[in-house]
C-alpha cells in the first residue's frame, strides 16, 4: 500500500486550523493552571492532541523515517540491536474501521486502537494510556518538536533547489559563494519574511490561492493583476531585490512560507507543553515541601535547563530543556561524572570560548572528573532514562519563570546531563518490556556502580548533590583550565 508524505497532511487547511485551535486552547488552560481542576482538563486535552498527532503520522513517510533512524542507531551494535530494533510499520487501512454508533466517522482513538503495527512509533502512542501527567507533557513537547523539525527540514531541502539570481556579481567564484550563502540562509530569511507576512497588510495574502493558481498566472508575473501575486512579489523583493521571479521561484517561495507558518505553530505547541511541564513540576515540589515530603514525590519526570550558544532565527539566545525519568535519573545519572562528547557538544564550547574545536575537545577532556563511557553505554543511558532534549528561546523560559513565580527550576546538574543534552535523541520508550529493561540494566551496571561510589563519597556533606554538581561542574573546570593555559 502507498505510504503518504507527511508534509501535504501538515499543510492541509484542516491540520493548520486544528493546530492553531489547539494552541489557543492550551494557552488559555496554561493561564488557568493553578485553578482547581485545570490539570485534569489539560491532561484530557493533551491526550487528544497525541491521538491527533498519531492520526497525522499513521501510514506516512515520517513514521517510516523515525523507525529507520532508530534502527540505524542500533543496527551495528551487536548487543543493543538485540532489544532496541523496531519492526517496520504495518499499513493500517483506516477505511476498514467502522464508525462507532452515533458517530459520522472514525475517532482518533479508534485509529490507534485498531492499528496492528508493532513498530516503536505506534507503541509510543499506545503507551500514553499508562503515562502520568508529566510524562504526557514531555510527549506532547517531543512530538510537536519532531513535526516542527520535519517542516524545517523540508524548507532546507527546497532551498537547495531554488534558482537564486546574483545579477550584481560577475566573478564566477564569487557568484557560487554567494549562491551557497543564499541557500544556507534561506531558512532564516523565510522566518523573517513570515513575520512580515503575518504582521503587515502590505504582504498579507492567500498562499493557498497562489499555489492553486500558479499555472494560470501570466508568464510575466510582474504584469499579473492578482493581488496575492503582487503582495508576494513585494515580499520577495524585500529580501531578494535582484531576483527575477518566475513561476517556479514563486511556487517554491510561497510553499516554504506556508511551511514556515506550520513549523512555527508546532514549535509554539512544543513551548506550551514544556511550560506546562515546568509549571507542573514546580507546583508538585512546592506542595510536597509544604507537607514535609520528598519534593519529587508523585513526579515521574525531572527536568534541567542547560545553557546553549545556538541562537534562534531572530538571533535570540536559547537553552536546552532536558527531561528524563526520575527513578532512572536517581540510579544512573544523579552522581554520574563520566562522559562522552558529541560533535555538537565540542562545537558549543568552541563557539562559546572562541577557540578551535581541537582545543575545546582537549580542554573538555581535562575538565572531566570521571572516565569516558563507551558509545554503547551512552546509547543505553539515553534509552533507559527516556531522555528528551530540545531548544527553547531563553527569554521564553526566563519570562515564564518570573511571570508564574517558579521557584524550583533545576539549573545545576550532574556533568553527564550537559553531555547528553547535546546528543541526538532517538524516540524513547516509557514502558519498556521486562526483557528490554533488564537488558539495558545489565549494560549499565558499571554506570550504576559508579553512581553508588560517588554517592558514598559525598554522603557526609550537608547537601551532597549540590556539592557533587559543584565539584564536577564542567564549565567551571573548563574555564579554569582555559585561563591557566592562556597566560
Amino acid at each position: 500500500m502507498i505510504k503518504h508524505r507527511i508534509i501535504p497532511t501538515l499543510l492541509s487547511s484542516n491540520c493548520k486550523s486544528a493546530i492553531k485551535t489547539i494552541i489557543k486552547q492550551n494557552e488559555e488552560l496554561l493561564k488557568q493552571f493553578d485553578v482547581k481542576g485545570t490539570v485534569k482538563k489539560i491532561r484530557g486535552k493533551n491526550d487528544k492532541i497525541l491521538l491527533y498527532y498519531y492520526r497525522l503520522i499513521e501510514n506516512t513517510d515520517l513514521k517510516d523515517e523515525i523507525i529507520k533512524e532508530n534502527n540505524e542507531e542500533y543496527i551495528n551494535d551487536k548487543v543493543l540491536s538485540q532489544v532496541m530494533l523496531s519492526p517496520n510499520s504495518t499499513f493500517n487501512n483506516i477505511k476498514e474501521i467502522k464508525p462507532l454508533e452515533g458517530k459520522k466517522g472514525v475517532t482518533f482513538s479508534q485509529i490507534l486502537k485498531n492499528s496492528n503495527s508493532k513498530d516503536l512509533v505506534t507503541k509510543n502512542f499506545k503507551d500514553n494510556k499508562y503515562a502520568m501527567d508529566d510524562e504526557i507533557y514531555q510527549k506532547v513537547a517531543t512530538w510537536s518538536n519532531i513535526l516542527a523539525h520535519r517542516c524545517e527540514n523540508e524548507i532546507k531541502s527546497i532551498a537547495g533547489s531554488i534558482n537564486f539570481d546574483t545579477l550584481n556579481i560577475e566573478d564566477e567564484k564569487g557568484k557560487q559563494r554567494q549562491l551557497r550563502k543564499m541557500k544556507y540562509e534561506f531558512s532564516k530569511d523565510i522566518f523573517k519574511a513570515h513575520k512580515d507576512y503575518k504582521s503587515s497588510i502590505d504582504y498579507a495574502c492567500d498562499l493557498k490561492e497562489i499555489l492553486k493558481n500558479i499555472d494560470d498566472y501570466n508568464d510575466n508575473l510582474y504584469a499579473e493583476d492578482d493581488i496575492n501575486v503582487k503582495k508576494m512579489l513585494s515580499l520577495i523583493k524585500k529580501y531578494y531585490p535582484d531576483q527575477l521571479v518566475d513561476k517556479e521561484f514563486l511556487k517554491k517561495y510561497t510553499y516554504c512560507l506556508d511551511l514556515e507558518d506550520t513549523c512555527i505553530d508546532f514549535f509554539e505547541m512544543k513551548n506550551i507543553a514544556t511550560k506546562e511541564l515546568l509549571l507542573y513540576q514546580d507546583r508538585i515540589k512546592e506542595k510536597n515541601k509544604s507537607q514535609g515530603e520528598d519534593i519529587y514525590e508523585d513526579q515521574n519526570i525531572i527536568s534541567f535547563i542547560v545553557p546553549d550558544t545556538i541562537k534562534t532565527k531572530d538571533k535570540k539566545p536559547t537553552c536546552r530543556v532536558v527531561s528524563l525519568n526520575k527513578s532512572e535519573y536517581d540510579k544512573y545519572i544523579k552522581y554520574n561524572n563520566n562522559y562522552d562528547f558529541s560533535n555538537n557538544y565540542i562545537q558549543m564550547y568552541s563557539k562559546k570560548y572562541n577557540i578551535d574545536e581541537q582545543q575545546a575537545a582537549e580542554y573538555l577532556t581535562d575538565s572531566q572528573t570521571g572516565y569516558r563511557i563507551s558509545l554503547r553505554e551512552k546509547k543505553a543511558l539515553m534509552a533507559k532514562c527516556a531522555i528528551s532534549s530540545y531548544h527553547m528561546p531563553l527569554d521564553y523560559i526566563e519570562n515564564f519563570v518570573e511571570e508564574r513565580d517558579l521557584k524550583n527550576i533545576n539549573k545545576t546538574y550532574p556533568p553527564i546531563i550537559e553531555n547528553l543534552a547535546y546528543t541526538g535523541i532517538p524516540l524513547y520508550d516509557i514502558t519498556p518490556s521486562p526483557k528490554k529493561d533488564d537488558f539495558l540494566s545489565k549494560v549499565l551496571k558499571d554506570q550504576e556502580n559508579s553512581c553508588l561510589e560517588n554517592k558514598n563519597k559525598y554522603k557526609d556533606y550537608v547537601d551532597p548533590e549540590e556539592k557533587f554538581n559543584k565539584d564536577c561542574c564542567i564549565s567551571n573546570r573548563f574555564e579554569k583550565i582555559l585561563n591557566e593555559r592562556s597566560k
